[in-house]
C-alpha cells in the first residue's frame, strides 16, 4: 500500500507542477503581446521586464487559480489511471476507496498549507511591486478613481465626489455633510477641491456652506477659500485596489482602523481577507471531487472527465463571482459570501464520494 501511496502522491505532484507550468505559460504569453507596445515604448530590457514585472505576475496568477490547477490534475492523472484500470486494480485489491483517498488528501493538504502562506505572505507583497511597475509603465492603468465616490471620514461626517485625480491631488463636485441621528445638521459643497499642502489644507472654489441652527438655516456662499476638512489625500487614495497589496495582518489592521474612524463599505477588504483562506480550503474539496468523478471507468475516457471537470471548474468560479459580487454590492455577509462556493461544492463532492465505486 506504501508504494501506490508513493505511487499517486509523486502523479499528483508532477502533474500539478506541469499543469501550472503550462497554464502560467500561456498566462504570460497573452499577457506580453496586450503589453508589449508599453515595454518597447518605454525602452524596457527583457531582463528587466522579467526581474520587476514577471517575477511577480508568476505568484499573482498562480495563485489566483492554484485550487483550479489542483482540480485539473487530478481529474487528468486519475483519468488515466482509471483508463488502465489501475484503479479498478487497487479496489479489487482489497483497498477501499476511502483509504484510496489518504494521499490525494495529504497532498491536498499539503498544497493547501503552501497556497495559504503565499496568499497571506508572499502574493500581498509581490502585488506591491507588480502593480507598482504597472503605475509607472503600462498606460492601460488607469490611475483616476471613478466616479460617484462616496466614503465616510468620522463618525457622523461623510463625503463625496463626483470624481477625484490622485496624480494631481484635485476633485470635483466636492460635498461634505454632518448628519447626526438621521438629521442633516452641516453640509459644505464645493465645485472643486484641490490639496495645497499639510500647513494649509484643501483650496476649495465656489462654496456653498449650510449650517442648521436649530431655529433657522444660515447659508453663506464664497468664490474661494483655503481650509482644513479633517482629512488628508491619503484617504481619498484607491484603497480598494490596493487591497491585494496588504499582508493579511496588515489587512486586519487596516480594517480595525477603518471601523473605527467609522468607515464604510469594508465589504471588498473583509472578502479579500477571507479568500486568502476560502480558495486553498478548495483544494481539499475540489481534490475529493476529482477522485470520486474520475475513479469510474466511463465510456469516452479521459476526454469525457476533462469536460466535465472543465464544467465544474467554471461553475465553483461563477459561484465564486456571483457571492462576491452579492457581498460587495448586496447585502450578503462577506465570510457568507466567501464559503459558500466551498459549502456548495462540499456537498457535491459528498455525495459524488458515497456514489464512487467502492
Amino acid at each position: 500500500m506504501r508504494k501506490l501511496d508513493l505511487y499517486i502522491v509523486k502523479k499528483f505532484l508532477t502533474t500539478f507542477m506541469f499543469t501550472i507550468l503550462l497554464i502560467v505559460t500561456i498566462a504570460i504569453v497573452i499577457d506580453i503581446t496586450e503589453k508589449i507596445d508599453d515595454f518597447l515604448d518605454n525602452k524596457l530590457s527583457l531582463t528587466f521586464v522579467v526581474t520587476k514585472y514577471y517575477v511577480h505576475f508568476i505568484p499573482w496568477i498562480g495563485m489566483m487559480l492554484s485550487s483550479l490547477f489542483v482540480f485539473i490534475s487530478v481529474v487528468f492523472f486519475t483519468s488515466r489511471m482509471s483508463g488502465n484500470s489501475e484503479i479498478v486494480a487497487a479496489l479489487a485489491g482489497g483497498v477501499s476507496f476511502y483509504r484510496l483517498l489518504v494521499p490525494y488528501l495529504l497532498t491536498a493538504l499539503f498544497l493547501m498549507g503552501v497556497f495559504m502562506y503565499f496568499n497571506h505572505r508572499i502574493v500581498p507583497k509581490s502585488n506591491l511591486e507588480r502593480i507598482e511597475f504597472e503605475d509607472k509603465y503600462v498606460k492601460a492603468v488607469d490611475k483616476k478613481r471613478d466616479k460617484n465616490f462616496h466614503l465616510q471620514i468620522a463618525q457622523d461626517t461623510f463625503l463625496y465626489l463626483q470624481n477625484y485625480n490622485e496624480p494631481n491631488q484635485s476633485g470635483y463636485k466636492f460635498s461634505l455633510e454632518g448628519i447626526k441621528n438621521k438629521h442633516a445638521y452641516y453640509k459644505l459643497t464645493a465645485d472643486k477641491i484641490e490639496w495645497k499642502g499639510d500647513s494649509l489644507g484643501w483650496q476649495l472654489e465656489n462654496i456653498i456652506e449650510r449650517k442648521d441652527m436649530g431655529w433657522k438655516e444660515v447659508i453663506t456662499e464664497t468664490q474661494t477659500e483655503i481650509r482644513q476638512l479633517g482629512f488628508e489625500p491619503d484617504v481619498l487614495e484607491e484603497k480598494v485596489m490596493f487591497k491585494e497589496t496588504m499582508t493579511s495582518t496588515e489587512l486586519k489592521q487596516y480594517i480595525k482602523d477603518e471601523k473605527q474612524r467609522g468607515g464604510v463599505n469594508l465589504d471588498f477588504f473583509y472578502v479579500e481577507l477571507y479568500k486568502r483562506t476560502t480558495v486553498p480550503v478548495s483544494t481539499i474539496i475540489l481534490t475529493i471531487i476529482g477522485v470520486a468523478l474520475t475513479s469510474r471507468k466511463m465510456r469516452g475516457g479521459l476526454g469525457i472527465h476533462i469536460v466535465l471537470g472543465m464544467l465544474l471548474a467554471v461553475t465553483y468560479i461563477a459561484i465564486l463571482q456571483f457571492s462576491i459580487t452579492f457581498a460587495t454590492k448586496g447585502n450578503l455577509d462577506p465570510l457568507l459570501a466567501s464559503w459558500i462556493p466551498n459549502i456548495i461544492f462540499g456537498v457535491i463532492g459528498f455525495f459524488l464520494m458515497i456514489k464512487a465505486p467502492k
